[in-house]
């Protein structure tokens, strides 16, 4: 829980984040766009004051009306009695939900009424839009009840941009009954091992990025210009373009590893004959289930030793210090991938992320929103913009 204190402070600074937002970020507000208010559930540390909370909203809303024709209200929580409340909270909703429903008249009010366009409606009994997730616990319960809604069509149609940063692992270990019903808060966490490759090398053999998910398909760019023939550039041809400060391979010998294998040693990294290798799209907690073996028979780090025995033998490594190569290898967070003009960072093996990581800090829309799409459009916003989406996961996840 304590992952979720500072929800507050991240929803204030991205109000002021917004402010300074470009005008390609800001989302035009059209004439057929009605006006929205969103209920959205935060938790609140102790010594937050009731002035301090209308001050944040208000600093928050006088954006989102100007972005997305929607303001929040919002309804806070201690910390030590969130799940509690809000528990009884959902289950107030419902209630007025169900009895909303069964009253015809106001059905028909509510499909024939006059709307005012330029005011902001007030939220309903019956009504909840967005809200925080405490843990797997809260997750599990709130699916079971359909208190949440399941969240792949929105991300595989108008939030591509959302479901880019949900790394692979993550979406797994959060999948239930096959879809994902809240947006976990991970930009930004753990350490990601790269391979990084030269743009003109991809371009110039003809090679996806997006098809680059291990050290061995990185290879093939050395594979390619290894067999180069006619117009395709060779060693030599690199050597010309980029002059002394150049290695294929822009490491040391020692330090060309695969970050798939963990060996059977004290630390896990000290080479040794008896391991455990594996692919870089496992799911959480997948390095207990993979029993150690003779390393020497798995075909896996076979290949990776005969492509190390491969650049060894045709001089590919370098220093590590070489500004320009074909190849390179990297390890830090998800922003260090646009640390390097001219090259592409593919991730070869994702963070192990534990599952309080996963569930604490989610952001769920509920089953009783007025409006899922507009919800997504707050949830985008919190994970994504471009100041707000880097804060966030600091605060959430940052000690």
């Amino acid at each position: 829980m304590k992952r979720i204190l500072s929800l507050i402070l991240c929803l204030v600074f991205l109000a002021l984040a917004l402010v300074s937002c470009g005008d390609d970020e800001v989302v035009s507000t059209k004439v057929d766009r009605p006006n929205l208010t969103l209920r959205m559930a935060i938790v609140v540390d102790d010594k937050t004051t009731n002035e301090g909370i209308a001050a944040m909203q208000k600093a928050f809303n006088d954006e989102c009306k100007v972005l997305l024709s929607t303001q929040i209200e919002f309804t806070c929580f201690r910390a030590s009695e969130y799940k509690e409340k809000m528990e009884a909270l959902m289950e107030s909703v419902a209630a007025a939900k169900r009895q909303s429903n069964k009253n015809s008249e106001d059905n028909m009010a509510a499909a024939n009424g006059v709307v005012d366009v330029n005011a902001y409606p007030e939220v309903k009994d019956s009504q909840f839009d967005i809200l925080l997730i405490a843990d797997e616990e809260m997750y599990e319960e709130y699916v079971q009840n359909r208190w949440i809604i399941g969240l792949n069509s929105h991300l595989s149609a108008n939030f591509k941009v959302t479901a880019t940063k949900i790394m692979a692992n993550v979406k797994e270990a959060a999948t239930l009954k096959g879809d994902l019903y809240g947006i976990p808060a991970n930009k930004a966490y753990g350490t990601y091992q790269y391979v990084v490759l030269n743009n003109e090398a991809l371009k110039e053999y003809n090679i996806d990025a997006k098809d680059i998910t291990s050290l061995e398909d990185a290879y093939g760019i050395l594979t390619s210009m290894k067999y180069a023939t006619g117009e395709g550039m060779t060693l030599s041809d690199w050597q010309a373009k980029y002059g002394e400060d150049f290695a294929v391979i822009g490491v040391k010998e020692e330090d060309f590893n695969t970050p798939n294998v963990k060996f059977l040693s004290k630390d896990l990294t000290t080479p040794s004959f008896i391991g455990s290798y594996y692919t870089g799209s496992t799911n959480i907690g997948s390095m207990l289930a993979n029993k150690a073996k003779n390393l020497l028979k798995d075909e896996g780090y076979t290949r990776f030793l005969t492509m190390k025995y491969d650049a060894k033998k045709n001089g590919y490594f370098g220093t590590g210090d070489e500004q320009d190569f074909l190849i390179g290898l990297a390890e830090g967070d998800y922003s260090l991938r646009n640390s390097k003009e001219g090259y592409t960072f593919c991730p070869i093996m994702l963070p192990e992320v534990a599952t309080e990581d996963v569930f604490g800090g989610m952001l769920a829309v509920s089953n009783f929103t007025v409006n899922e799409k507009r919800s997504m459009e707050i949830v985008q916003e919190l994970m994504t913009n471009a100041t707000g989406a880097g804060l966030l996961n600091t605060i959430l996840f940052g000690d």
